[in-house]
Protein backbone atom coordinates (compact mmCIF):
# COMPACT_ATOMS: atom_id res chain seq x y z
CA UNK A 1 0.00 0.00 0.00
CA UNK A 2 1.01 3.69 -1.02
CA UNK A 3 1.79 5.60 2.21
CA UNK A 4 0.27 9.05 2.51
CA UNK A 5 3.87 10.65 2.47
CA UNK A 6 4.39 9.56 -0.56
CA UNK A 7 1.29 10.87 -1.91
CA UNK A 8 1.98 14.16 -0.27
CA UNK A 9 5.27 14.41 -2.19
CA UNK A 10 4.20 13.51 -5.56
CA UNK A 11 1.36 15.75 -5.13
CA UNK A 12 3.52 19.14 -4.35
CA UNK A 13 6.21 18.25 -6.73
CA UNK A 14 2.86 18.09 -9.58
CA UNK A 15 1.52 21.73 -7.90
CA UNK A 16 5.03 22.88 -8.17
CA UNK A 17 5.67 21.70 -11.91
CA UNK A 18 1.65 23.15 -12.67
CA UNK A 19 2.60 26.32 -10.81
CA UNK A 20 5.99 27.33 -12.35
CA UNK A 21 5.24 26.45 -16.19
CA UNK A 22 8.09 28.89 -17.23
CA UNK A 23 10.72 26.11 -16.06
CA UNK A 24 8.89 23.60 -18.67
CA UNK A 25 10.53 22.77 -21.81
CA UNK A 26 8.66 24.11 -25.02
CA UNK A 27 9.25 22.20 -28.31
CA UNK A 28 9.76 23.44 -31.56
CA UNK A 29 8.73 21.47 -34.58
CA UNK A 30 10.01 20.98 -38.27
CA UNK A 31 7.81 23.93 -40.60
CA UNK A 32 7.56 22.16 -43.76
CA UNK A 33 7.43 25.33 -46.23
CA UNK A 34 6.65 24.41 -49.97
CA UNK A 35 9.13 26.76 -52.00
CA UNK A 36 7.43 28.39 -55.26
CA UNK A 37 9.60 29.25 -58.47
CA UNK A 38 9.29 33.36 -58.95
CA UNK A 39 9.06 34.01 -62.83
CA UNK A 40 9.81 37.24 -63.33
CA UNK A 41 10.38 40.60 -61.63
CA UNK A 42 13.60 41.50 -59.37
CA UNK A 43 13.51 37.75 -57.72
CA UNK A 44 13.29 36.19 -61.31
CA UNK A 45 14.41 32.31 -60.90
CA UNK A 46 14.78 32.44 -57.05
CA UNK A 47 12.61 30.30 -54.97
CA UNK A 48 10.16 32.11 -52.50
CA UNK A 49 9.15 30.78 -49.17
CA UNK A 50 6.17 32.35 -47.72
CA UNK A 51 6.17 32.57 -44.05
CA UNK A 52 3.51 34.79 -42.41
CA UNK A 53 3.95 38.10 -43.58
CA UNK A 54 7.90 37.47 -44.60
CA UNK A 55 8.98 36.36 -47.97
CA UNK A 56 11.80 34.79 -47.79
CA UNK A 57 13.55 34.49 -51.11
CA UNK A 58 16.84 31.68 -51.72
CA UNK A 59 18.57 32.09 -54.68
CA UNK A 60 19.40 29.25 -57.37
CA UNK A 61 22.10 28.86 -60.58
CA UNK A 62 24.53 31.38 -59.25
CA UNK A 63 22.90 33.07 -56.96
CA UNK A 64 22.35 30.15 -54.66
CA UNK A 65 24.38 31.37 -52.07
CA UNK A 66 21.61 34.31 -51.85
CA UNK A 67 19.37 34.93 -49.14
CA UNK A 68 16.85 38.07 -49.23
CA UNK A 69 13.89 38.38 -46.70
CA UNK A 70 11.67 41.07 -47.31
CA UNK A 71 7.72 41.91 -45.71
CA UNK A 72 4.96 41.33 -47.74
CA UNK A 73 3.88 44.57 -47.30
CA UNK A 74 7.18 46.89 -47.15
CA UNK A 75 9.50 47.52 -50.16
CA UNK A 76 12.66 47.15 -48.32
CA UNK A 77 15.09 44.33 -47.45
CA UNK A 78 14.92 42.59 -43.83
CA UNK A 79 17.93 41.14 -44.41
CA UNK A 80 20.48 40.07 -47.38
CA UNK A 81 22.51 37.48 -46.45
CA UNK A 82 25.72 35.96 -48.80
CA UNK A 83 27.17 33.14 -48.04
CA UNK A 84 30.82 32.79 -48.52
CA UNK A 85 32.08 29.25 -48.11
CA UNK A 86 34.42 28.17 -50.61
CA UNK A 87 33.74 24.44 -51.31
CA UNK A 88 29.73 25.17 -51.07
CA UNK A 89 27.95 23.63 -53.68
CA UNK A 90 24.20 23.25 -52.33
CA UNK A 91 22.09 25.24 -49.60
CA UNK A 92 18.77 23.79 -47.89
CA UNK A 93 16.77 25.43 -45.65
CA UNK A 94 14.64 24.32 -42.91
CA UNK A 95 12.50 26.10 -40.00
CA UNK A 96 11.39 25.25 -36.91
CA UNK A 97 8.59 26.91 -34.91
CA UNK A 98 7.21 26.49 -31.60
CA UNK A 99 3.23 26.45 -30.31
CA UNK A 100 3.73 28.65 -28.05
CA UNK A 101 2.75 32.56 -28.63
CA UNK A 102 5.96 35.19 -29.02
CA UNK A 103 8.53 32.59 -29.52
CA UNK A 104 10.88 33.13 -32.38
CA UNK A 105 11.48 30.81 -35.71
CA UNK A 106 14.48 28.96 -36.22
CA UNK A 107 16.00 29.20 -39.42
CA UNK A 108 18.54 26.76 -40.71
CA UNK A 109 20.57 27.24 -44.21
CA UNK A 110 22.64 23.89 -44.79
CA UNK A 111 25.91 24.61 -46.58
CA UNK A 112 26.60 21.16 -48.22
CA UNK A 113 29.56 20.14 -51.06
CA UNK A 114 29.64 16.12 -51.15
CA UNK A 115 28.74 16.37 -47.49
CA UNK A 116 27.17 18.72 -44.95
CA UNK A 117 30.15 21.16 -43.71
CA UNK A 118 27.58 23.13 -41.32
CA UNK A 119 24.61 25.33 -40.64
CA UNK A 120 23.60 28.86 -41.02
CA UNK A 121 21.48 29.84 -38.41
CA UNK A 122 19.10 32.33 -37.97
CA UNK A 123 16.47 33.94 -35.67
CA UNK A 124 13.04 35.44 -37.02
CA UNK A 125 10.83 37.40 -34.61
CA UNK A 126 7.82 39.31 -36.11
CA UNK A 127 9.56 41.30 -39.01
CA UNK A 128 12.54 41.36 -37.47
CA UNK A 129 15.10 38.56 -39.05
CA UNK A 130 18.51 38.26 -36.92
CA UNK A 131 21.55 36.75 -38.78
CA UNK A 132 23.18 34.63 -35.52
CA UNK A 133 26.51 32.66 -37.07
CA UNK A 134 27.44 29.37 -38.41
CA UNK A 135 27.64 25.85 -36.79
CA UNK A 136 30.84 24.42 -38.31
CA UNK A 137 29.47 20.63 -37.50
CA UNK A 138 27.49 17.71 -39.09
CA UNK A 139 26.31 14.52 -38.25
CA UNK A 140 29.09 11.37 -38.59
CA UNK A 141 25.97 9.18 -40.12
CA UNK A 142 27.95 7.72 -43.04
CA UNK A 143 26.84 10.43 -45.64
CA UNK A 144 27.96 12.82 -43.07
CA UNK A 145 24.15 14.78 -43.06
CA UNK A 146 23.18 17.71 -42.04
CA UNK A 147 22.47 18.88 -38.39
CA UNK A 148 19.57 20.20 -39.12
CA UNK A 149 18.25 16.65 -39.76
CA UNK A 150 18.97 15.72 -36.09
CA UNK A 151 18.41 18.84 -34.63
CA UNK A 152 15.85 19.00 -31.14
CA UNK A 153 15.22 22.70 -30.48
CA UNK A 154 13.03 23.75 -27.31
CA UNK A 155 12.86 26.93 -25.34
CA UNK A 156 13.54 26.32 -21.29
CA UNK A 157 13.25 29.23 -19.24
CA UNK A 158 13.21 31.51 -22.46
CA UNK A 159 16.48 30.19 -23.79
CA UNK A 160 16.38 28.31 -26.98
CA UNK A 161 18.70 25.69 -26.92
CA UNK A 162 19.58 23.54 -29.74
CA UNK A 163 20.68 19.78 -29.12
CA UNK A 164 20.73 16.63 -31.40
CA UNK A 165 19.53 13.23 -31.41
CA UNK A 166 22.97 11.49 -33.00
CA UNK A 167 25.28 9.79 -31.35
CA UNK A 168 28.62 11.29 -33.24
CA UNK A 169 29.04 14.12 -34.68
CA UNK A 170 31.75 15.78 -36.40
CA UNK A 171 33.63 18.99 -35.20
CA UNK A 172 35.30 20.25 -38.36
CA UNK A 173 36.84 23.52 -36.27
CA UNK A 174 38.80 20.88 -34.26
CA UNK A 175 38.84 17.86 -37.07
CA UNK A 176 37.44 15.94 -34.49
CA UNK A 177 34.45 13.10 -33.61
CA UNK A 178 32.36 14.18 -30.22
CA UNK A 179 29.62 12.54 -28.57
CA UNK A 180 26.49 14.12 -29.85
CA UNK A 181 24.84 14.14 -26.42
CA UNK A 182 27.32 16.71 -25.17
CA UNK A 183 26.64 19.22 -27.77
CA UNK A 184 24.50 22.13 -27.27
CA UNK A 185 23.78 25.25 -28.59
CA UNK A 186 21.98 28.64 -27.63
CA UNK A 187 20.35 31.00 -29.56
CA UNK A 188 20.85 34.54 -28.44
CA UNK A 189 20.13 37.34 -30.29
CA UNK A 190 22.53 37.86 -32.62
CA UNK A 191 24.60 34.98 -31.47
CA UNK A 192 24.53 31.32 -31.69
CA UNK A 193 26.82 30.34 -28.33
CA UNK A 194 28.28 26.96 -27.68
CA UNK A 195 27.15 25.66 -23.79
CA UNK A 196 28.49 22.55 -21.77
Amino acid sequence: MISKTIIAVCYITLQTFVVNPGSQSKQFYDLFLQSKKVSKGQFKGFDVYELSDLLIYHGKGKKKRDLHIKHRDIDESLLFFHDTIADARIYHLKFFKSDVQGLPIVMMLDVESDTSLGQHIFRIKDKEVIYCGFINFAADDYNFSSLSLHVRIESVDERIILSFDTENIIDYSMKTLIDGSELRFEIVRGNIIRIQ
